[in-house]
């Protein structure tokens, strides 16, 4: 399964940064029931473990941006949503 349809999936588990298996080849990422990846360096796998929560956080910002009619569309806000169009394979 593909890291988009994984951070797609509404009942993901919580991905968390593990240690390999093989400390010297670094972290992995698990869900609580497959690996995302394995074998990352530390930052990688903790961005990588942290992104479908910063995901949804950003979808939330947005949200509650849209709903204030008084705000005008700015250069920031339209970069957040092309960055949850990119993380959603859009």
């Amino acid at each position: 399964m593909s890291l988009r349809r994984l951070m797609q999936n509404k009942n993901r588990r919580k991905w968390v940064r593990t240690e390999s298996f093989h400390p010297e080849r670094g972290y992995d990422v698990f869900d609580g029931r497959r690996y995302v990846c394995m074998e990352m360096r530390e930052g990688d796998a903790s961005l990588i473990a942290a992104a479908p929560e910063m995901l949804e956080a950003l979808k939330m910002v947005i949200d509650y941006h849209d709903r204030d009619e008084d705000n005008e569309t700015d250069l920031h806000f339209e970069n957040a949503r092309d960055a949850i169009a990119k993380a959603e394979g859009k």
